[in-house]
């Protein structure tokens, strides 16, 4: 072992030494080491044993402007700490370890047997995680308040802000309150699964030893489930402000189910000109209804599937599908 890796570096020490153009700093020496000029960028980039070693350094424009590749990086510059200070350096050594920093924009990415342990920094915002079961995070929203998010999944979730309205403590499963994590705006628990508020733009669903039975409400919208023995939602046409300040229509819709999944209806774009209708019985028979396309199963999912797409144009059999398909059409011609 030792032996090789004495020729190892004796290749390495006669690439440098044989290069022609020392000013070139340029140097090869296979897989085992190279040393050369960035292509896109005023910078040097060294690799010892192909990928998995490897650093990188790009000197800012401001330092290199006006130079030639050959001049990089200017020996003036080498001995001023402000200068090399605003060098972008990236470090590897694959696959435990990695570090890039860009200091023009106040970045840092360091990476630890990536994805088990990463720290990223860019200007003010910052996060640190492990596993994604350990994680720190913090920064400035919009209106300049900064805050500092700890989460201990799935046991703790903390945040900490200047505005005291976003602060939020929870200790699953015992009680708290939680605002945009897990896929809601808002949660609050108590004794978790016994009883769970859930909140998502305009709709609240207070859940009562979640997720068997829930009371859904919202702008418009009244729905209530006993899963999986029964369920009912309405939602009525109701319009809401978008992006551009201007109001839009929002379409209405109806759901229902008893002993799901055997028995499931539903309609939605109601009030709009694209309503679609769709329905269970399993495993008998399930259908889609809608202006541009309908489709009926009969023995689902091993029967016979009879599909008509008047938006495209064919009318399609299938058995078994993808078994076995037939489709007629200006839109389709297929058999199989």
């Amino acid at each position: 072992m030792m032996r090789w890796i004495s020729w190892l570096w004796l290749a390495a020490g006669c690439a440098v030494l044989g290069q022609n153009d020392p000013a070139d700093r340029t140097a090869v020496a296979g897989p085992a080491y190279s040393r050369f000029r960035l292509t896109l960028d005023p910078g040097e980039r060294t690799q010892l044993l192909g990928p998995l070693w490897s650093q990188q350094s790009v000197w800012p424009e401001t330092i290199t402007d006006g130079l030639g590749p050959s001049d990089w990086p200017p020996p003036a510059t080498l001995g001023d700490p402000a200068a090399v200070s605003r060098i972008a350096r990236t470090f590897t050594l694959s696959p435990l370890f990695s570090y890039y920093t860009e200091p023009s924009v106040e970045a840092a990415f360091v990476d630890v047997l990536y994805p088990v342990v990463t720290y990223d920094r860019y200007g003010s915002e910052s996060r640190f995680q492990i596993f994604q079961v350990i994680s720190f995070s913090g920064g400035a929203d919009q209106e300049a308040a900064r805050s500092r998010t700890y989460t201990l999944f799935p046991f703790l979730f903390a945040r900490r802000s200047e505005n005291p309205e976003e602060n939020y403590t929870a200790l699953w499963p015992l009680y708290g309150t939680m605002q945009k994590r897990l896929f809601r705006d808002a949660t609050k628990f108590l004794l978790w699964p016994l009883y769970v508020q859930t909140r998502k733009a305009d709709v609240v669903t207070d859940n009562y030893v979640a997720p068997f039975v829930h009371v859904r409400r919202g702008n418009g919208l009244q729905g209530w489930q006993f899963w999986p023995f029964a369920g009912h939602e309405v939602k009525l046409p109701t319009v809401r402000t978008n992006t551009l300040g201007e109001l839009e229509p929002v379409a209405a819709h109806e759901k229902r189910f008893v002993m799901w999944p055997f028995y499931a209806t539903g309609s939605s774009g109601l009030g709009t000109t694209n309503e679609m209708t769709q329905g269970l019985f399993l495993p008998f028979y399930s259908y889609q209804r809608s202006p541009a396309r309908d489709t009926r199963t009969y023995f689902w999912p091993f029967g016979v599937t009879l599909t008509d797409d008047r938006e495209i144009g064919y009318r399609q059999t299938s058995v078994l599908w993808p078994v076995y398909i037939r489709a007629r059409g200006e839109g389709k011609y297929q058999n199989r």
